[in-house]
């Protein structure tokens, strides 16, 4: 080891000085190389840069140097002490308050914004003798209270509600002043997905106001520490802490003076402390509370935005669930971004938080995802009874792609037409209006045939598989179907286990703002009627409004999705409706409009999105993932008992 790393320092030193001289390269230095934030055991050339973005050829940085492989990675480094202005305001920053304690000015590290429990106020959160120093906070009026970004003169940003400094925890919150504008991450660490227990041996990392972003190791916990503050607090013996180490292949401190009040992450983006002190000896030891314990105390929940890394920062952002194991089990979730070429696959990391499992920047299975109409879902390809193919297409263009998985997580088409194709199994996918989902034909419990309908020209076909990349009609129509005329671009489409036997083999066809809902039954080869038709709408839920919207989900969590969830985005309404024994509806859960929406999310963007998931990984799509696509906001719900809801995960910036 100790050889191989003197060769690739020799080979480092003489490419330094060239590697330095290009744009945006902030240092050089020799490391392991890490893979979605995890070390591995190799060693390369580490170019730092200020930012990692898109360049022509002729200044891209080599990805091997004299036989050594470079790992780019994107790093700032600024002088110890950062008191820069920051807009939007996060986690990792200087902060202070307003007030002078004894005739000095106080400074340290904002941790990362939080969200009141009780008001949903939004709050950054430190420690309470950063931003409340002593209780002469609570004695000097609003100048007492009130909090600067950076520390020493800097904007007014926030103005202290509470603190508490005992032998738990050592925290204070302040409430962000209306115009201050914020972010849920902590500056050069990256988003917070949501929080986590310590574990000894953890990897973890922070950055701080004066040691900036450095890496440790949780190497104690239930630790007791007697901490002695300043300004006449006195002494305080601090019980069930924990211990951070620096990681010295990477940093000689974790921590310094100034650093208190920064958020321990750990490389699931996951907050897992509440930095509020360091050794005496100057060794760079880092002593913090276990950041649920914090959150407990302070009556705050951390504010996360999106999900697994996914920002959910677009308007045009859309999302449905995926068996990416082909397992049976509709239990990772798809967020993409037409017209960016953003797709995350979204795995479920512990009690509450999520992580990638796939990330592309450009596309996936070579379909680029660069037009806004792109549109994805899941498939089961195969007809096994996994939903686990991916199928991408372009309205309008004739378009369509079929991806696969292989066994290293990255996709490859296994149907491909490209702009100016011909479409898939005779239907042309000529139109902008295109829709397509999956569908159980065959009444087999397999989602193994395609549905693609064009709105308003009652256009409908149904394919089945012939072949390996082949596709036929198993059904086609050019004036409706079952009687429902496909005569109105509004119409929309999905599948729905009407029957309750684990089969989504009937169709149901409606018509937000007009009130009209068909559900289809297959009569023969060929053919389908109504067991259902209505033109005002159905179990009590009007369809009136142009924005509503329906799909069909499993309430009872039995493996039957029978049940219809219909919403109306941006006033609060939704319903849960079930089939009685003579095939009437009626509500088991209803918000009307003005209503508050269901479990906590409030139903009150018109953007506002919806779909089942298979949270629980048991073969049941029986939780909802209810989302806002440019806000950043995606609660998922569970069902608590009867008409009762509560999140599981919860992103609220």
């Amino acid at each position: 080891m100790a050889q191989d790393i003197e060769r690739v320092r020799r080979i480092k030193a003489a490419a330094e000085d060239d590697l330095l001289s290009r744009p945006g390269v902030t240092a050089v230095d020799v490391g392991y190389k890490f893979v979605n934030g995890r070390k591995t055991d190799e060693i390369v050339i580490r170019i730092h840069v200020a930012e990692k973005k898109d360049v022509p050829a002729d200044q891209q940085l080599p990805s091997q140097i004299q036989g050594v492989k470079t790992d780019i990675i994107q790093n700032r480094f600024r002088p110890a002490g950062d008191r820069g202005y920051y807009n939007p305001i996060l986690g990792g920053i200087d902060v202070g308050p307003l007030r002078a304690v004894d005739l000095q000015s106080i400074a340290g590290t904002l941790g990362a914004i939080v969200i009141d429990n009780s008001t949903q106020h939004r709050m950054l959160l430190s420690n309470y003798h950063v931003l409340c120093v002593n209780e002469g906070w609570n004695q000097w009026g609003d100048v007492g209270r009130r909090i600067t970004q950076p520390s020493f003169g800097g904007i007014l940003v926030a103005t202290i509600e509470r603190g508490i400094l005992n032998k738990d925890v050592d925290a204070a919150v302040a409430r962000l002043d209306n115009i201050t504008r914020y972010a849920c991450g902590v500056q050069d660490v990256g988003a917070i997905t949501g929080t986590a227990a310590p574990e000894l041996g953890m990897a973890v990392r922070k950055r701080g106001r004066t040691t900036g972003l450095t890496y440790g190791t949780i190497n104690g916990l239930h630790a007791t520490a007697t901490i002695t503050f300043d300004h006449g607090v006195g002494t305080i013996v601090f019980r069930e802490q924990m211990q951070i180490d620096p990681d010295t292949t990477r940093n000689a401190l974790f921590a310094d003076q100034g650093d208190s009040g920064s958020t321990i992450v750990n490389d699931a983006g996951q907050v897992v402390g509440l930095l509020f002190s360091i050794d005496a000896e100057s060794k760079g030891t880092g002593i913090a509370t276990p950041i649920q314990r914090v959150l407990e105390t302070m009556n705050v929940s951390m504010a996360i935005e999106g999900i697994g890394g996914y920002d959910l920062s677009s308007s045009a952002d859309r999302a449905f669930a995926l068996d990416y194991t082909g397992t049976g089990r509709l239990n990772h979730l798809v967020f993409y971004r037409p017209g960016k070429g953003i797709m995350f696959i979204l795995k479920k990391d512990g009690a509450n938080g999520f992580s990638p499992v796939y990330e592309g920047h450009s596309g996936i299975g070579t379909y680029d995802l660069s037009v806004a109409d792109d549109q994805a879902f899941a498939y089961d390809y195969d007809g096994v009874g996994t939903a686990n193919h991916l199928v991408l297409y372009r309205p309008g263009t004739g378009t369509v792609f079929i991806l696969k998985k292989d066994g290293v997580g990255t996709y490859f088409p296994i149907f491909k037409e490209t702009p100016g194709g011909s479409g898939i199994g005779g239907y042309d996918l000529s139109s902008p209006d295109d829709r397509a989902f999956a569908f159980d034909y065959a009444g087999t419990g397999k989602l193994d045939h395609l549905v693609f309908y064009r709105p308003g020209k009652g256009i409908v076909f149904i394919l089945k598989k012939d072949g390996p990349g082949k596709f036929s009609p198993a059904y086609k129509s050019h004036s409706g179907i079952g009687g429902y005329d496909l005569s109105d671009s509004a119409d929309r489409a999905f599948a729905l286990d009407y029957t309750g036997t684990g089969k989504s083999d009937h169709l149901v066809f409606y018509r937000p703002g007009k009130g009209i809902v068909f559900i289809l039954k297959k009569d023969g080869p060929g053919g389908f009627t109504p067991v259902y038709q209505s033109h005002a709408g159905i179990g009590g839920f009007d369809l009136s409004d142009s924005n509503d919207h329906v799909f069909a989900f499993d309430y009872d969590g039995i493996g039957t999705a029978n049940h219809l969830v219909l919403y109306r985005p941006g006033t609060g309404a939704v319903f849960i409706i079930k089939q009685d024994g003579t095939g009437n509806y009626h509500p088991i859960y209803q918000a009307t409009p003005g209503g508050s929406g269901i479990g906590g999310y409030d139903l009150s963007d018109p953007a506002d999105r919806a779909f089942p998931f298979d949270y629980a990984g048991t073969g049941k799509s029986d939780h909802l993932v209810f989302y806002r696509p440019g806000k950043g906001i995606v609660f998922i719900l569970k069902k608590d008992g009867p008409g009762t809801f509560s999140p599981v995960y919860r992103a609220t910036k």
